[in-house]
């Protein structure tokens, strides 16, 4: 978790070294996004900073066959939690 200009920041960061299986960003399936919801309701229910904004963000890895670092993206926004 970040924070930015007073928003709560939960990152998902994913790692790729070949693209068979799509880009890092693809793999952040719906399933994925509801699980992470799930946990970002329950951090902030638990230190009690659920009137915070927040939003979730991702972060894509790209790296080599010898794992050195390609290419890294920040998507901001990369999806919106469902309404409780």
């Amino acid at each position: 978790m970040a924070e930015d200009r007073g928003t709560l920041v939960f990152l998902e960061v994913k790692t790729r070294s070949t693209s068979d299986y799509g880009s890092p960003f693809e793999a952040i399936s719906l399933f994925k996004q509801q699980r992470l919801q799930r946990l970002a309701v329950y951090y902030l229910s638990t230190r009690r900073l659920m009137d915070r904004p927040c939003r979730f963000d991702a972060v894509s890895v790209c790296v080599d066959s010898a794992g050195r670092i390609q290419a890294v993206e920040l998507l901001v926004d990369a999806f919106e939690a469902e309404p409780r």
